[in-house]
């Protein structure tokens, strides 16, 4: 009984992480990455002008550019994480998520993600998370649906994403934008 009693507030603790901060390990570390040329070598992807606009949960109307911005792939998954922060402290944070396929090669062009349809981004699954905190709120859940749209610039690859979020009480959903450029090194 004693040990359940510890164990359920790092349980609930663990499960709210995503809130405050995310921290990735990266298990693929000395696996070498066979992405290549212009984009360089290893699996971090180099993300900079980020932002973060919209409804996630309950912080309303929030627009700000990232304070922090993460990539990583293996050339069959990629995630960029893109956090923001405002000028009244609230966090808003964008993460896209590509399964079966590598952001840096995939087809420029528009790509909607959802639960009754979704198109193959290079073969792979793609999904949006929204994520947001202020001083009493935090909001944590996958987009119901959406569009990323990736256009090759010559400052790198620029990747705009459209989330329909749910609500709180999943009777409807809000809108929220994020963007961000994978950097050519």
């Amino acid at each position: 009984m004693r040990a359940l009693l510890l164990i359920t507030p790092a349980l609930a603790l663990a499960l709210t992480a995503c809130m405050v901060e995310r921290d990735y390990t990266d298990p693929y570390q000395a696996i070498p990455d066979v992405g290549g040329d212009e984009w360089g070598e290893g699996s971090d992807l180099p993300i900079r002008s980020g932002w973060v606009r919209g409804d996630l949960g309950q912080v309303r109307d929030f627009d700000a550019a990232a304070n922090e911005s993460y990539g990583y792939t293996d050339g069959s998954y990629s995630n960029v994480t893109v956090t923001a922060y405002d000028a009244q402290e609230r966090m808003g944070m964008i993460i896209v998520d590509l399964s079966g396929a590598d952001l840096r090669s995939v087809r420029a062009g528009s790509y909607r993600f959802g639960d009754l349809s979704a198109d193959s981004v290079g073969g792979g699954t793609l999904s949006v998370i929204g994520c947001s905190s202020s001083t009493d709120t935090y909001f944590d859940a996958p987009a119901n649906e959406g569009t990323v749209v990736i256009t090759d610039t010559t400052e790198g690859r620029q990747v705009d994403v459209e989330a329909q979020l749910p609500t709180d009480d999943g009777m409807g959903s809000t809108e929220a934008t994020g963007s961000f450029v994978i950097s050519r090194q």
